[in-house]
């Protein structure tokens, strides 16, 4: 996988916390 800004690896993460 390319390298992805900080914040869409958090987001990412988050949502798939989350749900």
């Amino acid at each position: 996988m390319p390298p992805l800004p900080s914040g869409f690896a958090i987001v990412s993460s988050t949502a798939e916390t989350e749900h």
